[in-house]
């Protein structure tokens, strides 16, 4: 990759978005992004000169950045947005090698992804419900949390419940 490869398209809200992909630790990941409600066009002359988009320039805001900059969305669209792409766009590499390093690369982070190590706390979680179980305690999740207390953790009752919910997810706790 040459770190300068870019995606970008008009969101729906009348913004144009360009995502700046590039390797992270061997991860195709979006490194940067450009948001703004005008286009720029440099002009035989050696100008720039901006265009409003299409729904006119618009004042960015924090309500503006929280609808718009969410990174697993801009990393989806700009990634998909590779690879669908059938014609190079002006100053971004799209040559075939680039997009089997995208694919590869987008390939391997979600598998590591998926083996994330289970964090401690959870195990505990699960073997201290596996524990409430068999003795057949009715109020599992209090049963925790007094469990976690006794071993000098300050927690609250919606965080064991949110532990547990966790635990599961993960399946520790079937």
């Amino acid at each position: 990759m040459t770190g300068q490869e870019a995606i970008e398209w008009w969101d729906a809200s009348g913004w144009l978005i360009r995502a700046h992909l590039g390797l992270v630790d061997g991860s195709l990941q979006v490194v940067g992004v450009d948001v703004r409600s005008f286009d720029e066009h440099r002009h035989e002359d050696g100008e720039l000169h901006r265009t409003p988009g299409p729904k006119g320039y618009q004042g960015f805001s924090y309500d503006v950045a929280r609808l718009l900059l969410r990174p697993r969305e801009i990393t989806d669209r700009a990634l998909s947005e590779l690879v669908a792409a059938t014609t190079p766009v002006e100053g971004v590499r799209m040559d075939e090698a680039f997009l089997a390093e995208a694919k590869t690369a987008r390939s391997e982070a979600a598998a590591a992804q998926r083996q994330r190590p289970i964090p401690e706390g959870l195990q505990l979680v699960a073997d201290l419900y596996a524990e409430a179980k068999a003795k057949g305690e009715r109020k599992v999740a209090l049963y925790v949390a007094n469990k976690l207390r006794e071993r000098g953790e300050d927690v609250r009752d919606v965080t064991v419940r949110n532990r547990i919910s966790r635990a599961k997810k993960a399946g520790l706790i079937t």
